[in-house]
């Protein structure tokens, strides 16, 4: 509710107010049927203005409050785009035909159970934002992956690499237009 209309409603009020203490005045000098019709009527306004007054205030509180929600949802969503980002940063690249060890193989396992973890972890999270949100997290179908093949990955890691990809970008566009999905 703007300052305008809160104004204009208290001018109001204090208006219904000034009239009632006078018709109250009236009331018990010479009272007339005019003046009881008056006075129902004065208290059928005041009540319409402070219902208006009410209703103003619970609305504006539940703006304010779903605003709070959407900033905090917005805020953990981003969370999530920095967590997926770094999984980008931190995916195992394949180093030389000698250099594929055992470790070389669980880092890359370990980095694709973080990836698994990371997607059911946001998910999760979106799930209980919107089932819009989560459909276009996993949405597969408009989504062009660029490979870059100037590094070579793990071949254990390529297609989780992919779907990382995939995901971040549908977590990005989520972040970009949160009322449709949040």
């Amino acid at each position: 509710m703007g300052r305008g209309r809160k104004a204009r409603l208290f001018g109001s009020l204090t208006i219904t107010l000034l009239a009632m203490y006078n018709t109250i005045r009236h009331l018990f000098d010479g009272v007339r049927p005019f003046d009881w019709l008056m006075l129902v009527i004065e208290v059928m306004v005041l009540v319409f203005v402070a219902y208006e007054v009410i209703a103003g205030f619970i609305h504006g509180r539940e703006v304010r409050k779903r605003q709070r929600e959407l900033e905090s949802r917005i805020h953990r969503t981003n969370q999530f785009v920095s967590q997926g980002q770094l999984l980008q940063k931190t995916v195992v690249r394949d180093g030389r035909d000698v250099d594929r060890t055992a470790s070389l193989f669980k880092s890359a396992l370990q980095w694709r159970s973080d990836v698994a973890s990371w997607i059911m972890d946001t998910n999760g999270f979106l799930k209980e934002c919107s089932t819009q949100a989560s459909a276009k997290f996993l949405d597969d179908s408009l989504t062009f992956t660029f490979r870059d093949t100037s590094n070579k990955y793990c071949p254990e890691t390529e297609a989780s690499y992919e779907t990382v990809n995939r995901r971040l970008n549908n977590l990005q566009s989520i972040v970009q237009n949160p009322l449709a999905y949040l």
